[in-house]
């Protein structure tokens, strides 16, 4: 609720009933700030029948302020008194402050305890400036993680840069390894790996079957022939003069 009007006109305010809260109350302090410059505003409430005020929590977007009741502030019926009150930050600061009434009809719901003075307000801003805080140790955490990963991505590419690779094969028979050799040029400082490959040529395998087969002269034709048995079946090969191989099989 925009209670700007209310206050200016000097009407009362009326709440809901007794122990009822949840009420949000906003106001436009523009024309303080152009009036007395930039500063911040603050919510007084003094209960029905109560000497005493107490500052309420509020949210300030721009130029308008929002409070809100609580079944606190409505826990007593009658007439109380809302203050809002604006200090400027200049070098002579200043206080104005403007106020209504606000009836809070009787319930028979049971009502709450009373906040000390100050008290509400106090926590609040404990909680903002605790807020704040971990938003700036978050923020030096991140800056000092991105300077680190940065740092260490250069440290790897110079170690690129000042490193050096050579490599050789042996002609040995044997189980496979490697010899990995690392040396440093102390007058440029490059680092070199040398890979010695061993024993990568394996072991002679056995030799396959080979099944010869003879050919005869034939006196009668002149061709050379040839019989040979597979599975059960013969096969006769003939080799013609004129280079041709025949083959039959029975």
């Amino acid at each position: 609720m925009d209670i700007t009007n209310c206050i200016n006109n000097g009407r009362v305010l009326d709440l809901a009933r007794q122990s009822e809260f949840g009420n949000t109350f906003s106001y436009d302090f523009s024309a303080w700030v152009e009036q007395y410059g930039e500063g911040s505003l603050g919510w007084l409430f003094r209960r029905p029948g109560e000497t005493d005020a107490y500052l309420l929590p509020s949210v300030t977007e721009g130029n308008v302020s929002t409070a809100t009741f609580t079944a606190t502030e409505t826990e007593k019926d009658g007439l109380g008194q809302l203050e809002v009150f604006y200090i400027n930050t200049g070098q002579t600061q200043k206080r104005v402050s403007a106020s209504l009434g606000v009836q809070i009809p009787a319930t028979m719901q049971a009502t709450g305890a009373v906040p000390s003075p100050w008290e509400s307000y106090v926590d609040a801003v404990h909680e903002d400036a605790v807020a704040a805080e971990e938003a700036r140790q978050n923020a030096e955490e991140s800056a000092t993680s991105a300077s680190e990963s940065a740092q260490s991505a250069q440290e790897a590419l110079q170690s690129l840069e000042d490193m050096t690779a050579t490599a050789s094969v042996d002609a040995n028979v044997g189980t496979p390894s490697v010899q990995v050799t690392k040396t440093e040029d102390e007058e440029t400082g490059v680092t070199n790996l040398d890979f010695a490959f061993h024993n990568l040529k394996g072991e002679k395998g056995d030799t396959g079957d080979v099944n010869l087969i003879t050919f005869d002269l034939d006196p009668e034709t002149g061709h050379l022939y040839a019989n040979y048995t597979y599975d059960n079946s013969e096969i006769q090969f003939y080799l013609t003069n004129n280079g041709h191989i025949e083959v039959e099989i029975a």
